[in-house]
């Protein structure tokens, strides 16, 4: 089970526990980049019984709530909750649906008061998973109502023999582990042609480290425009700083070593700046003129 995934053991554990024995309610969380809707999806198909998460398209009692903007409205639970009042056809499975709402976190305050009388009595065919970042960004009444599995991260070891037998290098597998920190889900994608917003946003860091400094003031009037794409950045520079002293302790080079760590400062307080709003544009234009 899940022998596709690249997936902590104490996770696999945890994942296969639940399907033998599965609640009516589940929280799969993780950092960004961990990978937490493919891991959903699958989950999904094991618990109906399907071959692949590729066959839940065409299941009829399976509902995805993925929507592409930012928030989930009300009006997405309500129609959740009107398909959870459809009978399933009786079969020999005891799970014969599965609701699913990816980055539950979005669901503005009155779509999660709503949704909690879902996952409170829902019908005794049916799980409802959802997925959410580690940063506890959902009711506290909705995780006490539903089982929570973290998605941890991976060790360097573990990606090596996963991805040395898909013919992947050594040394490109090892790079591209320190930039994801074992994050399963970024690495695939830094691995793979698959697309990640972080993995595009890693890009966006690394061109914009190539550039002058004048040149990056002038991106930045684009970029501030977008909180948002700005997050991603930072968390992009983050991790390019976290793998550049990973190289540099390596190598053994204490200059570059104390360089970085000071580059991986200021981006936390450039965080930190934000998340107490400050204005975007000078506290990108601070960052971008001292990295």
């Amino acid at each position: 089970m899940f022998d596709e995934l690249l997936i902590h053991p104490r996770t696999r554990l945890q994942l296969e526990s639940f399907i033998a024995d599965p609640s009516h309610g589940l929280i799969i969380t993780g950092a960004y980049g961990s990978g937490k809707r493919r891991v959903a999806l699958e989950v999904a198909a094991h618990l109906l019984g399907l071959d692949a998460s590729g066959a839940l398209e065409v299941y009829p009692y399976f509902s995805l709530t993925d929507p592409a903007d930012s928030s989930i409205p009300i009006d997405d639970i309500r129609a959740l909750q009107g398909l959870l009042k459809l009978k399933t056809p009786a079969n020999n499975k005891s799970i014969r649906r599965v609701m699913t709402i990816i980055d539950a976190g979005r669901m503005r305050l009155e779509a999660q008061n709503a949704f909690l009388k879902s996952l409170e009595e829902p019908p005794e065919d049916t799980v409802i998973i959802l997925t959410a970042d580690a940063n506890n960004d959902i009711l506290p009444t909705i995780y006490s109502r539903a089982q929570r599995i973290e998605i941890l991260p991976v060790s360097e070891l573990q990606a090596m023999e996963y991805y040395k037998l898909r013919g992947i290098p050594a040394a490109s597998i090892s790079r591209n582990y320190a930039l994801s920190q074992g994050q399963p889900g970024l690495l695939h994608s830094l691995l793979t042609d698959e697309s990640h917003p972080l993995k595009e946003s890693v890009e966006m860091a690394k061109q914009l480290l190539g550039k002058t400094v004048p040149e990056r003031l002038v991106a930045v009037d684009d970029l501030s425009k977008d909180k948002p794409t700005v997050s991603l950045l930072l968390n992009a520079f983050g991790r390019i700083a976290h793998a550049a002293i990973t190289a540099s302790a390596i190598g053994g080079n204490q200059a570059a070593i104390s360089r970085w760590k000071d580059t991986l400062e200021l981006i936390q307080k450039s965080k930190d700046a934000l998340s107490k709003n400050a204005n975007i544009k000078l506290v990108l234009d601070n960052l971008l003129i001292n990295l």
